[in-house]
């Protein structure tokens, strides 16, 4: 979907697909998906771009390879991406991402400016991934999360101040980088 507002995705299936599963693309703006299973696809199980999502109680399975990455291109293989500010990531269970190589993280938020990342669980990103991941992004806060078997638990690049706090990571090689400690992560 391009240019989309108020658009709500609930209870459904989506599998085997080549690119994106649910996929918002441009100036969409509260958009809701919620309650979906995504299992079985490449690139991006759930890809949101705009301003104040909400993507919450989620299933997101088996995302791999890039077709970037069959090009040469980045390869990097991301279960839930959000680019735009104001975002929600809530409640969702995301597992087995981007490990036949790259880069795979569950949860990639870009650009997105004063956004929440609440309430999930991580597991089985691929060695170089992170779990969750901030880029470009500033003010926001990371909490609540549960991390395991992946490369970097929590962490951020070229981003601003974020916070991340009440989270727990097990088997990370790296449990938090760049943020704001504000205490209870495990």
């Amino acid at each position: 979907m391009s240019g989309c507002k108020a658009v709500r995705i609930h209870n459904g299936v989506v599998g085997g697909f080549n690119y994106g599963g649910v996929f918002y693309e441009g100036e969409c703006r509260f958009g809701l998906v919620e309650e979906i299973r995504v299992a079985g696809g490449t690139y991006h199980g759930i890809r949101m771009e705009g301003t104040l999502h909400v993507v919450r109680r989620n299933q997101v399975s088996g995302i791999d390879n890039n077709p970037d990455g069959l090009t040469g291109g980045n390869r990097t293989t991301v279960g839930i991406f959000l680019a735009g500010s104001g975002n929600r990531v809530l409640d969702n269970d995301i597992s087995e991402i981007g490990i036949q190589g790259g880069q795979g993280h569950g949860i990639l938020m870009n650009a997105s400016d004063k956004s929440f990342v609440e309430s999930n669980r991580v597991t089985n990103s691929v060695a170089t991934g992170a779990g969750i991941q901030l880029g470009h992004s500033r003010d926001c806060i990371v909490s609540a999360n549960r991390v395991i078997n992946t490369d970097l638990g929590i962490g951020a690049y070229n981003a601003g101040a974020f916070v991340y706090r009440d989270n727990f990571t097990l088997g990370c090689q790296s449990p938090y980088a760049n943020g704001i400690d504000a205490g209870n992560n495990r």
